[in-house]
């Protein structure tokens, strides 16, 4: 767990009320794990006081700005504006500074992807965090299917 004083990369709207945040994130895709969280302060100032938690949609890498740097690692985060907080976090743009405190919790607890089976199911905006443990999971497997139903 580090205290990253870092920029975001991108904030957009998906669904009506609904963001994906993109924010430059230094040794978390070796880090993160599916089902990890972050808490995220988005100022300086006293309001909002408090930092807020955020689950891990997406851990990557980005290509650098130029061929002698490496890649710019990143973390995404998906959150529906309800309050204050996520009133100020839907102003957010590209260069705007935040805190990052994490990655925090256990994660999930996947065990041998060759020799698992699973099943994922959630609902609602649920579904979302588990797309990132779908995607890790068919990384490490070979001849992994899935599918959803709606």
């Amino acid at each position: 767990m580090q205290n990253h004083k870092t920029i975001v990369l991108s904030n957009q709207e998906i669904a009506p009320h609904y963001y994906r945040m993109r924010i430059l994130a230094p040794e978390y895709t070796k880090q993160a794990q599916p089902g990890q969280f972050v808490m995220l302060r988005v100022q300086e100032s006293h309001q909002p006081l408090l930092r807020r938690p955020f689950g891990i949609f997406r851990a990557g890498f980005m290509p650098a700005d130029c061929d002698s740097m490496p890649p710019k690692e990143f973390i995404e985060l998906i959150y529906k504006v309800v309050g204050r907080g996520t009133e100020f976090m839907q102003g957010l743009h590209q260069g705007d500074s935040v805190e990052l405190l994490g990655p925090l919790g256990k994660g999930f607890e996947l065990g041998d992807p060759q020799e698992e089976k699973f099943w994922l199911a959630a609902v609602s905006v649920l579904f979302l965090f588990i797309c990132w443990l779908r995607r890790w999971w068919t990384n490490q497997r070979s001849g992994c299917s899935w599918g959803t139903y709606t």
